[in-house]
């Protein structure tokens, strides 16, 4: 289903921050090193958090906001009785994301 790749992609972005994460560290271990020798510079840490929250943005942003087919084949489904919802599938899925997130 699209709406899961939506999320899936996502999610992949905050999985992605780790990754970035871990490279920002590699990289600010080494300009210690470079910038101890040189005279000092002003410099700017961007908070993890901060990261995530751009790449969230940019990820909404660019993403197309309405798919028109799909809705309207989902109006048909509710029209006709025919469309139903896992609720317990949705919850359980929610939960598991949350919970990856609050570990990573």
């Amino acid at each position: 289903m699209e709406i899961n790749n939506r999320i899936n992609n996502g999610l992949g972005t905050y999985e992605n921050a780790k990754l970035e994460k871990a490279e920002r560290e590699r990289s600010k271990s080494s300009e210690s090193s470079s910038s101890e020798s040189s005279s000092s510079r002003d410099t700017v840490n961007i908070s993890d958090e901060a990261v995530l929250r751009t790449d969230a943005l940019q990820t909404a942003t660019s993403t197309s906001d309405v798919r028109r087919e799909k809705v309207e084949a989902i109006k048909a489904q509710i029209a006709n009785g025919e469309y139903t919802i896992d609720t317990r599938k949705i919850a359980t899925n929610l939960v598991r994301d949350d919970m990856a997130l609050l570990a990573g």
